[in-house]
Protein backbone atom coordinates (compact mmCIF):
# COMPACT_ATOMS: atom_id res chain seq x y z
CA UNK A 1 0.00 0.00 0.00
CA UNK A 2 1.39 3.50 -0.97
CA UNK A 3 2.36 5.72 1.31
CA UNK A 4 1.56 8.94 2.20
CA UNK A 5 4.88 10.28 0.92
CA UNK A 6 4.46 8.55 -2.07
CA UNK A 7 1.02 9.76 -2.90
CA UNK A 8 1.31 13.13 -1.59
CA UNK A 9 5.01 14.89 -0.89
CA UNK A 10 5.79 15.43 -4.85
CA UNK A 11 3.99 18.81 -5.57
CA UNK A 12 4.45 20.90 -8.46
CA UNK A 13 6.12 23.88 -7.08
CA UNK A 14 5.17 28.25 -6.40
CA UNK A 15 6.19 29.94 -9.19
CA UNK A 16 8.65 32.70 -8.24
CA UNK A 17 6.66 35.71 -8.09
CA UNK A 18 7.74 38.48 -10.15
CA UNK A 19 7.36 41.21 -7.37
CA UNK A 20 6.98 41.45 -3.07
CA UNK A 21 3.45 40.12 -2.11
CA UNK A 22 1.44 42.48 0.09
CA UNK A 23 -0.35 40.26 2.13
CA UNK A 24 -2.73 42.59 3.53
CA UNK A 25 -4.03 43.48 0.00
CA UNK A 26 -3.89 39.43 -0.64
CA UNK A 27 -6.26 38.65 2.17
CA UNK A 28 -8.64 41.81 1.19
CA UNK A 29 -9.16 41.02 -2.31
CA UNK A 30 -9.59 37.02 -1.20
CA UNK A 31 -12.37 38.45 1.55
CA UNK A 32 -14.29 40.07 -1.22
CA UNK A 33 -14.13 37.49 -3.52
CA UNK A 34 -15.22 34.40 -0.82
CA UNK A 35 -17.79 37.34 0.94
CA UNK A 36 -16.07 37.39 4.12
CA UNK A 37 -16.44 41.46 3.48
CA UNK A 38 -18.94 43.07 1.28
CA UNK A 39 -16.49 46.05 0.30
CA UNK A 40 -13.23 47.51 1.45
CA UNK A 41 -13.70 50.09 3.63
CA UNK A 42 -11.76 53.35 1.74
CA UNK A 43 -8.94 55.61 4.09
CA UNK A 44 -9.95 58.13 5.21
CA UNK A 45 -6.93 59.93 4.16
CA UNK A 46 -4.42 60.56 2.08
CA UNK A 47 -0.58 60.73 2.38
CA UNK A 48 -0.57 64.12 1.20
CA UNK A 49 3.64 64.16 1.80
CA UNK A 50 5.95 64.26 -0.99
CA UNK A 51 7.50 61.43 0.86
CA UNK A 52 6.71 57.27 1.78
CA UNK A 53 4.98 56.32 4.71
CA UNK A 54 5.58 53.37 7.00
CA UNK A 55 2.80 51.40 7.56
CA UNK A 56 2.82 50.31 11.03
CA UNK A 57 0.93 47.30 10.28
CA UNK A 58 2.54 45.73 7.17
CA UNK A 59 5.62 47.78 6.85
CA UNK A 60 4.68 48.73 3.50
CA UNK A 61 4.99 52.16 1.91
CA UNK A 62 2.32 54.13 1.73
CA UNK A 63 2.98 56.22 -1.52
CA UNK A 64 2.46 60.10 -2.26
CA UNK A 65 -1.51 60.26 -2.34
CA UNK A 66 -2.17 57.07 -1.47
CA UNK A 67 -5.67 56.31 1.02
CA UNK A 68 -4.43 55.54 4.54
CA UNK A 69 -5.96 56.06 8.45
CA UNK A 70 -5.11 56.26 12.01
CA UNK A 71 -3.25 53.36 13.46
CA UNK A 72 -5.36 53.32 16.42
CA UNK A 73 -2.99 50.89 18.24
CA UNK A 74 0.09 53.74 18.40
CA UNK A 75 2.27 53.29 21.06
CA UNK A 76 1.31 54.65 24.33
CA UNK A 77 1.44 54.74 27.72
CA UNK A 78 -0.94 52.47 28.52
CA UNK A 79 -2.06 51.43 25.55
CA UNK A 80 -4.50 48.09 25.61
CA UNK A 81 -3.73 46.73 22.12
CA UNK A 82 -2.18 43.19 23.02
CA UNK A 83 -1.07 42.63 19.48
CA UNK A 84 1.70 45.88 19.28
CA UNK A 85 4.79 44.24 19.94
CA UNK A 86 3.68 42.69 16.44
CA UNK A 87 3.53 46.09 14.62
CA UNK A 88 6.01 46.66 11.66
CA UNK A 89 6.76 49.97 12.90
CA UNK A 90 5.38 51.13 16.54
CA UNK A 91 5.94 54.53 16.22
CA UNK A 92 4.10 55.29 12.83
CA UNK A 93 0.78 56.28 13.53
CA UNK A 94 -0.80 55.30 10.20
CA UNK A 95 -1.65 52.21 8.31
CA UNK A 96 -2.32 51.83 4.46
CA UNK A 97 -5.73 50.96 3.03
CA UNK A 98 -5.50 47.40 2.86
CA UNK A 99 -4.35 46.97 6.82
CA UNK A 100 -6.38 49.62 8.14
CA UNK A 101 -8.88 46.91 6.88
CA UNK A 102 -7.52 44.11 8.37
CA UNK A 103 -8.20 45.20 12.03
CA UNK A 104 -12.08 45.12 10.96
CA UNK A 105 -14.14 42.52 13.13
CA UNK A 106 -15.28 40.30 9.89
CA UNK A 107 -11.68 39.40 10.27
CA UNK A 108 -11.44 38.17 13.57
CA UNK A 109 -13.71 35.29 14.42
CA UNK A 110 -14.32 32.58 11.77
CA UNK A 111 -11.90 33.54 8.90
CA UNK A 112 -8.96 33.92 11.37
CA UNK A 113 -9.40 30.12 10.70
CA UNK A 114 -8.00 29.98 6.96
CA UNK A 115 -5.54 29.05 4.24
CA UNK A 116 -5.93 32.20 1.66
CA UNK A 117 -4.85 32.21 -1.82
CA UNK A 118 -5.79 34.87 -4.66
CA UNK A 119 -8.71 32.04 -4.87
CA UNK A 120 -10.28 33.23 -1.78
CA UNK A 121 -10.60 31.64 1.42
CA UNK A 122 -10.53 28.37 2.63
CA UNK A 123 -11.68 26.29 5.80
CA UNK A 124 -8.73 25.45 7.75
CA UNK A 125 -10.42 24.52 11.53
CA UNK A 126 -11.49 21.21 12.05
CA UNK A 127 -8.80 18.12 11.93
CA UNK A 128 -10.37 17.15 8.47
CA UNK A 129 -9.72 20.95 7.10
CA UNK A 130 -6.06 21.46 7.98
CA UNK A 131 -5.31 17.69 7.19
CA UNK A 132 -6.66 17.87 3.69
CA UNK A 133 -4.45 21.51 3.22
CA UNK A 134 -1.62 19.05 4.51
CA UNK A 135 -2.10 16.68 1.91
CA UNK A 136 -2.86 19.14 -0.86
CA UNK A 137 -0.97 22.31 -0.67
CA UNK A 138 -1.61 25.47 -2.83
CA UNK A 139 1.00 25.84 -6.05
CA UNK A 140 -0.02 29.60 -5.34
CA UNK A 141 1.27 31.99 -2.98
CA UNK A 142 -0.88 31.38 0.23
CA UNK A 143 -1.57 32.42 3.79
CA UNK A 144 -2.04 29.81 6.61
CA UNK A 145 -3.86 31.20 10.08
CA UNK A 146 -4.88 29.45 12.78
CA UNK A 147 -6.59 31.03 16.30
CA UNK A 148 -6.05 29.27 19.26
CA UNK A 149 -9.34 30.86 20.92
CA UNK A 150 -12.81 31.13 20.02
CA UNK A 151 -13.16 34.42 21.05
CA UNK A 152 -12.07 37.30 18.68
CA UNK A 153 -8.09 37.22 17.55
CA UNK A 154 -6.17 38.76 15.82
CA UNK A 155 -4.41 36.17 13.41
CA UNK A 156 -4.33 37.05 9.84
CA UNK A 157 -2.73 40.39 9.64
CA UNK A 158 0.67 39.00 11.30
CA UNK A 159 0.38 35.38 9.19
CA UNK A 160 3.05 35.35 6.26
CA UNK A 161 3.05 34.58 2.75
CA UNK A 162 4.03 31.71 2.13
CA UNK A 163 6.35 30.95 -1.01
CA UNK A 164 6.64 27.33 -0.70
CA UNK A 165 4.80 24.20 -0.76
CA UNK A 166 7.16 21.73 0.84
CA UNK A 167 8.50 24.14 4.00
CA UNK A 168 5.66 26.64 5.13
CA UNK A 169 4.68 28.54 7.72
CA UNK A 170 1.34 28.74 9.93
CA UNK A 171 0.37 31.69 12.14
CA UNK A 172 -1.08 29.93 15.01
CA UNK A 173 -2.43 32.43 17.36
CA UNK A 174 0.69 34.59 18.13
CA UNK A 175 2.93 31.55 17.37
CA UNK A 176 4.39 31.18 13.99
CA UNK A 177 4.94 27.08 13.44
CA UNK A 178 7.68 26.12 10.48
CA UNK A 179 6.17 22.33 8.90
CA UNK A 180 8.39 20.55 6.90
CA UNK A 181 5.80 18.26 4.73
CA UNK A 182 8.28 15.50 3.94
CA UNK A 183 9.17 15.08 7.94
CA UNK A 184 4.92 14.72 8.52
CA UNK A 185 4.78 12.04 6.41
CA UNK A 186 7.83 10.37 7.34
CA UNK A 187 6.71 10.56 10.86
CA UNK A 188 2.92 9.23 9.90
CA UNK A 189 4.59 6.86 8.22
CA UNK A 190 6.58 5.41 10.94
CA UNK A 191 3.73 5.41 13.21
CA UNK A 192 1.68 3.37 10.93
CA UNK A 193 3.75 0.91 10.16
CA UNK A 194 5.59 0.16 14.24
CA UNK A 195 3.89 -1.15 16.70
CA UNK A 196 3.98 -2.16 20.19
CA UNK A 197 6.51 0.96 21.16
CA UNK A 198 5.40 1.08 24.27
CA UNK A 199 5.73 -1.03 27.84
CA UNK A 200 7.31 -4.97 27.14
CA UNK A 201 8.37 -5.73 23.96
CA UNK A 202 7.27 -9.15 24.49
CA UNK A 203 4.01 -8.20 25.04
CA UNK A 204 1.36 -8.45 22.26
CA UNK A 205 -0.20 -4.92 22.11
CA UNK A 206 -3.48 -6.59 21.17
CA UNK A 207 -4.07 -8.46 24.53
CA UNK A 208 -4.44 -7.86 27.98
CA UNK A 209 -6.97 -4.67 26.92
CA UNK A 210 -9.89 -3.35 28.93
CA UNK A 211 -12.52 -1.80 27.10
CA UNK A 212 -11.11 1.88 28.72
CA UNK A 213 -7.64 0.76 27.53
CA UNK A 214 -8.69 0.34 24.19
CA UNK A 215 -10.39 4.06 24.20
CA UNK A 216 -7.21 5.22 24.99
CA UNK A 217 -4.51 3.15 23.34
CA UNK A 218 -1.43 4.98 22.17
CA UNK A 219 -0.74 6.14 18.73
CA UNK A 220 1.88 8.30 19.21
CA UNK A 221 5.32 8.12 21.54
CA UNK A 222 4.65 11.60 22.97
CA UNK A 223 3.14 12.36 26.30
CA UNK A 224 0.71 14.71 24.96
CA UNK A 225 -0.57 15.63 21.80
CA UNK A 226 -3.22 17.61 21.85
CA UNK A 227 -3.42 19.60 18.00
CA UNK A 228 -5.34 22.34 19.42
CA UNK A 229 -3.70 23.29 22.41
CA UNK A 230 -2.73 27.14 22.51
CA UNK A 231 1.08 25.86 24.02
CA UNK A 232 2.21 24.01 20.97
CA UNK A 233 5.68 23.01 23.32
CA UNK A 234 3.29 20.94 25.04
CA UNK A 235 3.37 18.77 22.44
CA UNK A 236 7.70 17.59 22.42
CA UNK A 237 7.64 15.36 25.58
CA UNK A 238 7.98 11.78 24.91
CA UNK A 239 6.32 9.39 26.72
CA UNK A 240 7.93 7.45 29.96
CA UNK A 241 7.06 3.89 29.04
CA UNK A 242 9.02 4.00 25.50
CA UNK A 243 10.37 0.60 25.35
CA UNK A 244 13.35 0.32 22.94
CA UNK A 245 11.42 0.39 19.57
CA UNK A 246 9.85 3.74 21.17
CA UNK A 247 13.28 4.86 21.42
CA UNK A 248 14.39 4.16 18.21
CA UNK A 249 11.03 4.78 16.57
CA UNK A 250 11.82 8.60 17.94
CA UNK A 251 15.15 8.59 16.28
CA UNK A 252 14.45 7.63 12.60
CA UNK A 253 11.89 10.75 13.22
CA UNK A 254 14.58 12.77 12.67
CA UNK A 255 14.62 16.83 13.56
CA UNK A 256 11.11 17.43 14.26
CA UNK A 257 10.12 21.18 14.48
CA UNK A 258 7.00 22.33 16.85
CA UNK A 259 5.00 22.63 13.98
CA UNK A 260 5.24 19.33 12.25
CA UNK A 261 4.59 17.82 15.62
CA UNK A 262 1.37 20.08 15.19
CA UNK A 263 0.59 18.60 11.64
CA UNK A 264 1.13 15.36 13.39
CA UNK A 265 -1.35 15.73 15.81
CA UNK A 266 -3.75 16.59 13.76
CA UNK A 267 -3.59 13.89 11.24
CA UNK A 268 -3.73 11.32 14.04
CA UNK A 269 -7.23 13.27 15.21
CA UNK A 270 -8.66 13.21 11.67
CA UNK A 271 -7.36 9.44 11.51
CA UNK A 272 -9.80 8.49 14.47
CA UNK A 273 -12.91 8.14 12.56
CA UNK A 274 -12.34 6.03 9.59
CA UNK A 275 -15.01 7.84 7.84
CA UNK A 276 -13.30 11.10 8.04
CA UNK A 277 -10.45 9.92 7.10
CA UNK A 278 -11.77 8.49 3.60
CA UNK A 279 -13.28 12.01 3.33
CA UNK A 280 -9.65 13.56 3.91
CA UNK A 281 -8.14 11.45 1.10
CA UNK A 282 -11.40 11.59 -1.28
CA UNK A 283 -12.16 15.43 -1.16
CA UNK A 284 -10.90 17.15 -4.47
CA UNK A 285 -11.89 20.39 -3.64
CA UNK A 286 -11.12 22.58 -0.31
CA UNK A 287 -14.06 23.39 1.47
CA UNK A 288 -14.90 27.31 1.11
CA UNK A 289 -16.18 29.87 3.29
Amino acid sequence: MPTLTELFLNKPPIPVPAERINAPKLICEAALKSKIIDQLMPGPLKNETSENIVCALSGWPILPNEPMGINANRTNVGSTFHDEPDLVDRTSNVVNEWSLNLLRGEFLKAPGNAVITEEGFFKFSTAKDIAWWLLNQPTTPFIMAKKTILNPQHVLWKAPVNLSNQIFFMQQGNNLLKINRANVFKTLDILSSTQNYRGKIEENPEEKKTKKDNDIAPVHPFFSLDSFSKDAMNFAVDHPTLNAIGVKMLQDFGNLSIGDIFMVGIVISAQRRPEDWEEVLNRTTPAQF
